[in-house]
């Protein structure tokens, strides 16, 4: 109805041209001054209808032109009052953030990184280096190979080594190791 505030929202990206070309802004916030049917003065809204707009606070110098604009009801997807607008955008914002925080959970199922914190693989790993481990593999496919970087959570007894030792291990941290031997295979250690 007329002096009431819209906003045009486009439908699909191809008419934001034409919207531009008449003066109607996606995003932008106007007064409806005027609803025209056939020369004819309306109050309230028709199909058809001549709308004539005027931004409710000036734009930014490219966008500005002479007010107000006269456009024609076809020629705009959708009008939203500020509020509807708002909660349009403010629902497409927490879904944008919400998807956002669903694909950094499910990454960080599939792949973590880890930093080498000890010479218990120099010259493989030194300290320092990051390792961008790939979690889904072994759970898939569970034969390691000789040869293979694995990262395990300490056994009790690793964990125990640990502690005599002086070496303080946290609840999350894990062991880098290099597979030696497979199963059958005959391992002997030399004392150089």
């Amino acid at each position: 109805r007329v002096g009431k505030i819209v906003v045009p929202i486009l439908s699909r990206l191809s008419q934001r041209p034409k919207m531009f070309e008449r003066g109607a802004y996606p995003g932008v916030e106007y007064r409806i001054l005027r609803i025209l049917k056939n020369g004819e003065e309306r109050f309230t809204s028709c199909p058809g209808a001549d709308y004539e707009l005027k931004p409710i606070y000036p734009l930014v110098a490219q966008l500005e032109r002479q007010w107000p604009v006269t456009v024609n009801e076809e020629d705009i997807p959708r009008l939203y009052t500020p509020s509807m607008y708002n909660v349009i955008s403010a629902v497409g914002s927490l879904f944008t953030a919400a998807t956002g925080l669903v694909t950094a959970f499910i990454v960080s199922q599939a792949i973590s990184l880890f930093f080498i914190p000890s010479k218990s693989m120099d010259p493989t790993l030194q300290v320092g280096d990051v390792l961008l481990v790939d979690k889904v593999s072994p759970r898939i496919i569970r034969q390691q190979k000789v040869n293979d970087i694995v990262l395990f959570s300490p056994p009790s007894k690793l964990q125990e080594i640990v502690s005599r030792s002086g070496g303080k291990l946290r609840s999350g941290d894990l062991f880098v190791k290099r597979i030696a031997a497979s199963s059958g295979d005959l391992v002997t250690v030399a004392a150089d």
